[in-house]
């Protein structure tokens, strides 16, 4: 019954990694590349074999524990905002007997 809103607009950009790509660093790439300014990462899927991860649990002693793990992972959860100034990422992975990081 009442007006409708004008619609945001909303570009949505989908691409591939190839094997042995650093995730954050071809994201950051992508995003400088086509000069996004405000992204968000609605989903991922995907494996990865070398993982860093900068663990939440940071204490005024230790700011930045970083885990660096080798081997198998599946991407189970990747959300974060991304433009052609950094981004800023969540992600979480389980490895072959479905124990989940991150």
């Amino acid at each position: 019954h009442g007006a409708l809103a004008a619609a945001a607009v909303m570009d949505i950009h989908a691409f591939r990694l190839l094997p042995n790509q650093d995730l954050k660093q071809s994201l950051v790439a992508y995003a400088i590349e086509h000069r996004l300014q405000a992204g968000c990462i609605v989903t991922c899927v995907g494996s990865l074999q070398k993982v860093c991860l900068r663990l939440a649990n940071a204490t005024a002693k230790n700011k930045n524990e970083i885990v660096t793990l080798h081997e198998r992972f599946e991407i189970v959860s990747l959300t974060g905002t991304l433009s052609q100034h950094g981004c800023h990422l969540h992600m979480s992975i389980a490895d072959h007997q479905g124990n989940v990081v991150g």
